[in-house]
């Protein structure tokens, strides 16, 4: 075989097998010449739309497509001008039904070709993008649906980056805050907090972003936001980090349940269980005020015996006055028991509080014989609270625990420090005990053991709440027989004793 020959045997393989690769490309391939007519078109072609080389090759556009989708895409006016200036064209997406096919959608592309005579032709290159952009639908309308499902959601659904700024806000928190979704962007959630809540809150946050082992970890805190009008709302927050495929936090998720409805209905229940309690110790503050009572009464006598005695006059005057102000203590302790408490927070000395609540029940315990044991340690950091609300605290654990020893008993309240920041107090009684089953429930609202008209079971439930509120932790431990020991542990105020 000649050189030539060769040549020309290799060229002819050459195009063969350019040809079963163009037949095998999965899109849609047509050549158009300077005349704009279809000269070559691959399979692909041939099967979406239906078409043969008799009705395809040889025929302009406007008679291989509808003239609709010409006019529309001014696919014509597009490839003339492709053939004139040799520039590549990028395109666009065109929708085509093929005779007997469902629609589909197409990206194409007009790619300048030289043939061997130095013709200009073009390519008109179709990619099938349907399923793509079946796809991209689906995904929007999700995308739409979860956007409506937070936008209509009425708690507040919060996404933040990993620093702790706002990147979306949705309608609730405006409705909740006053302010809009434009206005809170790019701020810092702890920021539109309250004082006493942020750095709770900067912890819970911090924690998300920088802990690679909170994949689903959701941390839970109570945090007050600023209204627009200067206003506190309490907000039960719960977060979560967003992770990219890497493992990497990108974000954070912060959902938040207004509580006010709930805080104004504790506060009633906490009334209802003040008078609760007013009622069991009645008698007991009676008793208390009728021995300075008689004291003084019994002064008085003598002081219109003897008027005449220095000394007597002298020492009735000590214990009139020693007498008045126990029996003023013990009103002032029994109004602040009493009146409504709208959670004002100050710097707390955990032992005062307790000692203003035995003030009251001091009679009770005598009535009972139930032997009291006090143990604090010195120097006990102060904790941030609200007075009345611990001394609710305190009067009602001890109830529980006289309820627990109606033939007397043993009674322990020790002060101390948790050693993590911490102000404890435990409540240790020599009572019944608690039985395993109902362990799990002695907090749970209108959960009682006590027989029809005892009690109504909100007493362990509001201490359980109001802890809460404090940011702090109420727990129990029981053996049936043995009695029961509940813990109660306070955040320690970094504020000053004598502030």
């Amino acid at each position: 075989m000649s050189r030539s020959s060769f040549a020309l045997s290799q060229r002819a393989h050459t195009e063969m097998f350019a040809a079963r690769i163009l037949e095998q490309i999965p899109s849609s391939l047509l050549v158009i010449n300077q005349q704009e007519r279809v000269v070559a078109a691959n399979r692909n072609f041939y099967q979406k739309s239906r078409r043969t080389a008799e009705t395809t090759l040889g025929r302009t556009l406007d008679q291989v497509f509808p003239k609709v989708l010409i006019t529309y895409t001014q696919l014509a006016g597009k490839v003339r001008a492709l053939l004139h200036d040799g520039q590549p064209h990028e395109g666009g997406k065109l929708t085509y039904r093929a005779p007997g096919l469902p629609q589909r959608i197409y990206y194409y592309r007009l790619i300048p070709l030289q043939g061997d005579d130095g013709a200009p032709y073009v390519l008109l290159f179709m990619d099938d993008i349907t399923a793509q952009e079946q796809f991209q639908a689906e995904a929007r309308q999700v995308e739409q649906r979860l956007a409506r499902v937070v936008e209509c959601a009425n708690d507040l659904v919060i996404s933040l980056d990993p620093g702790g700024q706002i990147v979306t806000w949705n309608h609730a928190a405006e409705c909740v805050c006053g302010i809009s979704a434009v206005q809170a962007h790019g701020r810092t959630l702890t920021a539109m907090c309250d004082d006493a809540s942020r750095l709770a809150l900067a912890h819970l946050l911090a924690g998300c972003a920088a802990d690679p082992r909170s994949q689903d970890a959701v941390r839970h805190a109570e945090a007050s936001l600023l209204t627009a009008d200067g206003r506190c709302v309490p907000i039960a927050w719960s977060c979560s980090p967003m992770h990219d495929e890497a493992g990497r936090v990108v974000g954070i998720v912060a959902l938040g349940r207004d509580l006010t409805e709930r805080r104004r209905m504790e506060a009633q229940l906490i009334q209802s269980a003040k008078m609760a309690s007013l009622g069991v110790m009645a008698g007991g503050v009676a008793h208390e005020l009728r021995n300075p009572l008689g004291i003084i009464s019994a002064c008085v006598q003598l002081l219109d015996e003897a008027s005449d005695d220095p000394v007597l006059r002298s020492e009735c005057a000590e214990r009139i006055y020693t007498a008045t102000r126990r029996a003023a203590q013990i009103i002032e302790n029994l109004l602040t028991f009493a009146s409504p408490q709208y959670e004002q927070m100050a710097a707390v000395e955990l032992g005062q509080v307790l000692d203003a609540a035995l003030l009251l029940l001091r009679h009770r315990l005598l009535a009972q014989q139930i032997n009291l044991t006090i143990s604090a340690a010195p120097d006990l950091p102060l904790v941030l609270g609200n007075t009345a609300l611990l001394q609710q605290v305190f009067v009602n654990l001890v109830l529980n625990a006289c309820e627990a020893m109606p033939d007397g008993g043993a009674l322990t309240l020790a002060l101390d420090h948790s050693g993590v920041g911490q102000v404890r107090v435990r409540v240790i009684d020599s009572g019944c005990g608690i039985a395993p089953e109902h362990l799990a429930r002695v907090f749970d609202p209108f959960f009682t053991t006590r027989p029809i008209g005892k009690g109504i079971g909100l007493g362990l439930s509001l201490c359980y709440s109001i802890v809460q509120q404090h940011h702090g932790v109420l727990t129990v431990e029981s053996q049936v027989g043995q009695g029961s020991s509940f813990t109660l542990l306070l955040p320690a105020t970094l504020r000053d004793r004598d502030a």
